[in-house]
């Protein structure tokens, strides 16, 4: 009730100067509080919806829209945008047909800030919350440290025990060389494959 004649009786007792602090004050422990996950009114923490996440992916890969492909800033920025939005592989091809028809054959970076989009919605199916590209190979950390089927992932490592391992803080590390580009590419796309298909 900020403007109610609760509060315009409360300034008066305190004074505007006084009240405008103490506004301050609350207005910046609501906002902590919506923060940390926690409701203002009882303090208790909420559950966020687990679905409300992105997966960190750190690729090495060039992902970006060349300022010589699409001229206009604004008109970038909504490109970044709905790029951001896109959800599934259909609507990733029928937002690559969309700008190629307005722009022409794209560039190699906005290929792969495409391929990325499509590696950050196999990694969510498969719980997979961080992933790291290095010249020796990849590293996996999921979701809370789970994985939604633990026996199916422990029979694939054992299977592949030359080149996949789990570390100690639950990270899953496959080891290939990677050197090129299309490189990352094809050993991203073959553990994300893989991890989606054991989720289930």
């Amino acid at each position: 009730n900020l403007v109610g004649e609760e509060q315009s009786g409360h300034i008066k007792e305190v004074g505007i100067e006084l009240y405008q602090q103490m506004l301050e004050e609350a207005v910046s422990e609501v906002q902590l509080a919506q923060e940390l996950g926690v409701d203002p009114a009882t303090g208790e923490l909420r559950k966020k919806p687990d679905d409300d996440w992105v997966p960190v992916l750190n690729t090495g890969i060039a992902v970006y829209i060349p300022e010589d492909y699409v001229e206009a800033l604004d008109v970038r920025l909504g490109l970044y945008r709905r790029v951001g939005l896109l959800r599934d592989k259909s609507e990733i091809d029928a937002f690559l047909a969309e700008v190629e028809d307005r722009f022409g054959a794209p560039p190699e970076p906005v290929l792969n800030l495409l391929k990325t989009v499509e590696f950050k919605i196999k990694a969510r199916r498969a719980r997979v919350e961080k992933l790291d590209v290095g010249p020796k190979g990849i590293v996996v950390g999921f979701r809370e440290d789970k994985f939604s089927k633990p026996e199916k992932l422990i029979s694939w490592i054992h299977a592949n025990s030359q080149t996949l391992s789990i570390r100690p803080d639950q990270r899953l590390v496959f080891k290939r060389k990677i050197e090129t580009d299309e490189e990352r590419k094809k050993a991203i796309l073959s553990v994300l494959n893989n991890l989606e298909k054991l989720a289930g």
